[in-house]
């Protein structure tokens, strides 16, 4: 007997904002969200506001929700909206209760398995339409199954799932090295983001070792850039947020501080899936972008760079 999948769409009135383009898939994304929320929180979540961000799939220990039909697109992955995008070619399932894991996460996670395997059978695909979101955009997720080392792991899970449906062998899946995700093949603006903070003097004083410029979004990168912000701004540099570091940049703005200033806003940006060219120009493109990210993250959309925005940026 197949696993269940309760329908709870979002409304046709909001699919200009979350998923407005028709769309024939060609593989399934694996995500880890980043609370500890269950499935029916994930969809409310997704259908009662009007930010820009949907995906099709929420999976938690008991049970697996659908928020928007296959056959629409949704803004899950980070990567544009771009005919070939994974945003524009992938069906999006997340993996409820990442952030603390636990029972409640490696139950989730296991049903995840058997759904997507559920999911390749029907379709009459292989393992290899499954991606992590990582491979889209570059961005640390699923961020629980890479800090685990796992998603060799979790993806010849999957193979093996679905080889028990088709009633054959299962799949070896292709083991990811940590030269099979680097270089090129990360995303081009995580890269440019990352080179920037290795590229000047402050890293080495900033206490931090240059980045491995790869294109892929890790709590390194993310570390990097708040102790350069510490650095600027005469705190202590010790790669945490704290009252010090936020009284800091009370008197901060990037409207009045230099080109460097803002190009770590921008680049604190991109590693955050906001992607804006990295000028050090505080244009209108990049001010857009800080009010998509400020909205994303329920702050006052007002485009200035102030504490609670840095915090959300880098903290």
């Amino acid at each position: 007997m197949g696993i269940k999948v309760k329908k709870d769409f979002v409304s046709k009135s909001k699919y200009s904002i979350k998923c407005p383009n028709t769309m024939s898939a060609k593989y399934i994304t694996f995500h880890n969200t980043a609370n500890d929320a269950s499935a029916q929180s994930e969809i409310n979540y997704m259908k009662n506001n009007n930010n820009e961000v949907s995906y099709h799939y929420a999976v938690d220990d008991k049970q697996v929700i659908q928020g928007i039909p296959e056959n629409r697109n949704a803004w899950h992955c980070g990567d544009g909206s771009g005919v070939n995008s994974g945003n524009r070619t992938s069906i999006g399932v997340e993996v409820c209760y990442s952030k603390s894991g636990g029972a409640r996460y490696k139950a989730a996670e296991k049903l995840a398995i058997k759904f997507i395997a559920q999911l390749l059978h029907k379709k009459g695909w292989g393992i290899n339409r499954v991606k992590k979101h990582q491979e889209w955009s570059g961005k640390y997720c699923p961020h629980r199954v890479l800090d685990e080392g796992r998603w060799n792991e979790v993806k010849q899970a999957i193979a093996n799932e679905l080889a028990s449906l088709k009633g054959g062998k299962a799949e070896a899946v292709k083991k990811e090295t940590k030269s099979s995700t680097s270089g090129s093949k990360g995303n081009a603006n995580v890269r440019e983001a990352q080179a920037f903070l290795n590229s000047r003097n402050y890293p080495r004083k900033a206490k931090f070792t240059k980045l491995i410029v790869d294109g892929y979004t890790g709590p390194k990168s993310l570390n990097a850039a708040l102790r350069i912000l510490q650095y600027y701004g005469g705190t202590d540099i010790d790669g945490i947020w704290g009252p010090k570091t936020q009284k800091a940049t009370k008197v901060l703005s990037v409207h009045s501080y230099s080109k460097w200033w803002t190009h770590l806003a921008q680049s604190a940006l991109v590693l955050r899936g906001v992607y804006v060219s990295i000028d050090g120009v505080y244009g209108s493109g990049t001010k857009a972008g800080v009010i998509k990210f400020q909205k994303s993250k329920k702050l006052i959309p007002d485009g200035i760079i102030g504490p609670q925005t840095w915090k959300a940026l880098v903290g």
